[in-house]
């Protein structure tokens, strides 16, 4: 596989609003969650100055940030098109640009405990082509992935993410 190929990896959300909004809370805390607009083949937050573009490759942000990529699906936080339409009118993205989606990217650090998890369960020398399907679980202080499907098989055993009330 070449560098940036890989499978479609899809994490559902809690199905309970409150699981929801403490997974946020947790992943705005301690995975380093940053929601954005990709639009025009940029990213945009509410948090840059108007009409900038988040350069979040550049000024360091790279190293702290995965370049994975999540569709944000209506469960980041305030996702849905009201943050999506905020977005667009605080950098004044032209109407050409609606079609853009709400994305999330996570740490570095986050998102090598959630990769390093999924190599271990996945058999050594077994092609992962299609798609990898889980479900965040939370379980008093403690976040999992669990429901692990490979290419629609599933997997018998879970991720540990950590904990939820403290970092590291």
């Amino acid at each position: 596989m070449a560098a940036g190929e890989g499978p479609d990896v899809t994490l559902l959300w809690p199905r309970a609003e409150a699981d929801r909004r403490r997974l946020a809370g947790h992943l705005l805390r301690c995975g380093g969650l940053a929601v954005a607009l990709m639009a025009g083949g940029r990213l945009w937050r509410l948090d840059d100055p108007a009409g900038r573009p988040w350069n979040w490759a550049g000024a360091g942000a790279g190293a702290v940030f995965s370049p994975l990529l999540r569709r944000a699906d209506g469960h980041a936080p305030e996702a849905g098109e009201g943050l999506a339409a905020r977005i667009r009118r605080h950098h004044g993205l032209p109407g050409g640009l609606r079609g853009g989606a709400l994305v999330t990217l996570v740490s570095r650090a986050y998102d090598r405990r959630l990769l390093g998890g999924l190599a271990r369960l996945i058999p050594q020398g077994r092609p992962v082509s299609g798609q990898v399907t889980a479900a965040y679980a939370l379980e008093g202080e403690r976040l999992f992935l669990t429901d692990l499907r490979v290419d629609g098989r599933p997997l018998t055993s879970r991720i540990a993410l950590g904990r939820i009330g403290r970092c590291g």
